[in-house]
């Protein structure tokens, strides 16, 4: 049996450039891989050739599922007729922008090539993730990337800056992917933002640099879609000192700040408590998931996850307690 955590991701930045000739579009975004994530597990199994049971129930089963495609088709590249079983446990929210299924996508990858003996390179597990999903490729490099193409081409970036403090948003609004781009405006190339803007504010590890410079193409098109998505974000740029920003296409928002913070000053919202028992509203400080370990003994990160307020917190996300920390040996 073997486990892997696999991380959930941020947008800092996300650009739209173009609609593609195959139906999807070439963007531009910069990614972080953070300290929230599912764990998925294999194992053999000899009733059939992929199988998922997830916990808590949720996620779609058979070939919807990201984990089961992921394992079938490495399975088909490399000639396998065995089976594995896996178990997955879930605390990304699913339609949050937080790229869960992408990810779930590489682990599997990643542990039925360890269990099957298969032998690929990581570069050549990528190649099969980009088949899956366009943010799946992102997976196998984590920390800070500069992401272009559909998502597949990737240029590793280093390490969030140590100095700023991040804080998520989670609510169980749900944005699906190809309905944000259905609706979603190209913008014209002179009113395109121009990703090196960001860049260079991260390197300056300046938060009120990255906040200014933090950009997501999709969020006029989601809070028209869910005006009370749009309604939180501005409630809590009212609140913080920087601005929450969307996380892809999703319902889950960042921030440049602390959580806890956050929380105590939304608590004196009246409006915002109620949005928040509607939507199930959890503040969350977040960090940078680090790498993986190669012998597939699993991802770590550094750091302990700071205490959630209970303001926001009535049940933990996906009703799990968050999972240990596992630190560098």
């Amino acid at each position: 049996m073997l486990s892997l955590s696999s991380p959930a991701k941020v947008n800092l930045f996300l650009e739209v450039v173009d609609k593609r000739p195959d139906g999807y579009h070439d963007i531009e975004s910069i990614l972080l891989a953070i300290d929230l994530f599912d764990t998925l597990t294999a194992e053999p199994a000899e009733d059939g050739l992929a199988l998922l049971d997830c916990r808590p129930p949720g996620p779609p089963p058979g070939e919807a599922n990201l984990v089961v495609r992921a394992a079938r088709l490495l399975a088909r590249e490399c000639g396998v007729n065995r089976g594995i079983r896996f178990i997955l446990e879930k605390r990304i929210p699913m339609g949050a922008g937080l790229g869960g299924g992408s990810s779930n996508a590489a682990a599997a990858l990643r542990l039925a090539n360890r269990l099957w003996k298969t032998g690929l390179t990581d570069a050549e597990l990528e190649g099969l993730g980009a088949r899956l999903g366009s943010d799946a490729p992102f997976f196998f490099h984590g920390g800070v990337c500069l992401c272009r193409g559909r998502g597949e081409e990737i240029t590793p970036l280093g390490s969030f800056p140590a100095g700023i403090s991040l804080g998520l948003i989670l609510t169980r609004i749900h944005s699906d992917t190809a309905a944000a781009y259905r609706r979603l405006r190209l913008p014209a190339p002179t009113r395109r933002r121009p990703v090196k803007v960001f860049i260079e504010a991260l390197e300056s590890g300046d938060p009120e640099k990255v906040a200014a410079a933090a950009f997501n193409r999709f969020e006029d098109t989601v809070f028209a879609a869910f005006p009370e998505l749009g309604e939180i974000q501005r409630r809590f740029s009212s609140l913080l000192t920087f601005a929450p920003r969307l996380s892809g296409s999703g319902g889950g928002l960042w921030f440049a700040g602390d959580a806890a913070a956050a929380a105590k000053a939304a608590a004196r919202d009246a409006r915002l408590g109620g949005l928040a028992a509607r939507h199930d509203l959890r503040l969350l400080n977040i960090g940078q998931f680090h790498t993986i370990i190669p012998e597939c003994e699993g991802l770590y990160f550094t750091g302990e996850r700071a205490a959630v307020s209970p303001f926001f917190c009535k049940t933990p996300v996906w009703g799990k307690a968050p999972c240990p920390v596992k630190k560098n040996p």
